[in-house]
């Protein structure tokens, strides 16, 4: 099984979290029952934690489905084990009501088939605009009625993080970017998070595939290498930002040596590092093929040794000094196109 973590008293998670990104892109053709049957599986091999998010095409229903084919095939105790943590997003230009995080909370607890939900986090993409402070009150409020277990946010900088902290609400965790591309989150919100018991989870550990063997001795694909993946583009300008292409190929470089001596390949190796160095109590990976899971597993249960953690380090000092907090880049440069990758919330 999968390595495990407690986040708060009662509240245990596998340490890799399973992403449903894919099957939100994949919603208008899925095959319900292949879809049911390989998150069994993926279920079967530990990843008893998935990331859902009301913004998902059709996510949270299939999810709804799944938790009750578990109950019925093999009973409560099954459907119990399974976490989803969802979100409430607030998207573009608009803000959102306190009513809408209510409609929101009742909305998603409709579609996954739960009194209670697991684990909601507040994604705010444009916190220049006001209401943050009132939803995240208005969860906290949901909580103590029994609505919700646990409260999170996403992409949330210190300074922000802070003041719903200073405010009472009753934070698990900020979920962030994390990953050997990216600093941002042990510079400026992990301190945070461990001085007021909150956990990190991190997404993205291998940048968007950048930490992978499918970028390594390739060429510099520019600062616009995927036109119609977002995230694709915010990796890059990180890249760019903490060192440059020809810095990610040594990195890269380090990566597979390391890999050789352990058996493994650069991704395996890349998230191994994340899990043990970074901080995050748990890391957001995607289930793009039939491999990954297994693959997955295998680089969580790897221990890297200190020739490994010296050599990672010598290319990671090389970086420049840390400019900006968590979500900067996806905040300021990519709002309208990030908005056009999400299905508004429907009732």
């Amino acid at each position: 099984m999968l390595p495990s973590i407690e986040l708060q008293p009662g509240y245990r998670i596998p340490r890799l979290i399973r992403g449903t990104w894919q099957l939100h892109e994949a919603a208008r053709t899925l095959d319900r029952n292949a879809a049911l049957a390989e998150l069994t599986a993926t279920f079967d091999l530990g990843f008893s934690a998935i990331e859902a998010a009301d913004t998902y095409d059709g996510v949270e229903e299939l999810l709804g489905a799944f938790r009750a084919h578990l109950r019925d095939a093999r009973g409560a105790t099954a459907a119990n084990a399974l976490r989803v943590h969802t979100r409430v997003s607030q998207i573009g230009n608009e803000p959102l009501s306190v009513q809408a995080v209510r409609d929101g909370i009742d909305r998603s607890r409709r579609r996954l088939g739960q009194d209670r939900l697991d684990l909601v986090q507040l994604q705010w993409w444009n916190l220049s605009l006001p209401g943050w402070q009132d939803a995240a009150q208005e969860l906290s409020r949901l909580r103590a009625a029994g609505a919700i277990a646990e409260i999170g946010v996403t992409n949330f900088p210190a300074a922000a993080l802070t003041v719903l902290l200073d405010a009472g609400v009753p934070l698990t965790s900020n979920q962030v970017q994390v990953s050997l591309l990216d600093p941002r989150a042990q510079a400026h919100v992990l301190p945070l998070c461990q001085a007021r018991n909150l956990s990190l989870l991190g997404y993205g550990p291998l940048a968007g595939g950048f930490l992978t063997a499918g970028w390594y001795g390739k060429p510099d694909p520019g600062l616009e290498p995927r036109g119609d993946r977002p995230f694709g583009r915010i990796y890059r300008q990180l890249i760019e930002r903490f060192g440059g292409w020809s810095w990610l190929q040594e990195l890269l470089q380090v990566l597979a040596a390391c890999g050789v001596r352990h058996h493994t390949d650069i991704a395996s190796m890349a998230l191994a590092w994340t899990l043990a160095q970074s901080g995050a109590a748990a890391l957001l990976v995607g289930i793009g093929s039939a491999h990954r899971p297994a693959a997955y597993r295998r680089a969580a249960a790897l221990v890297l040794d200190q020739e490994d953690i010296a050599a990672i380090a010598a290319v990671l000092d090389r970086r420049p000094a840390v400019t900006g907090d968590v979500g900067d880049v996806e905040r300021t440069g990519l709002l309208d196109t990030i908005a056009a990758s999400y299905t508004a919330p429907a009732g």
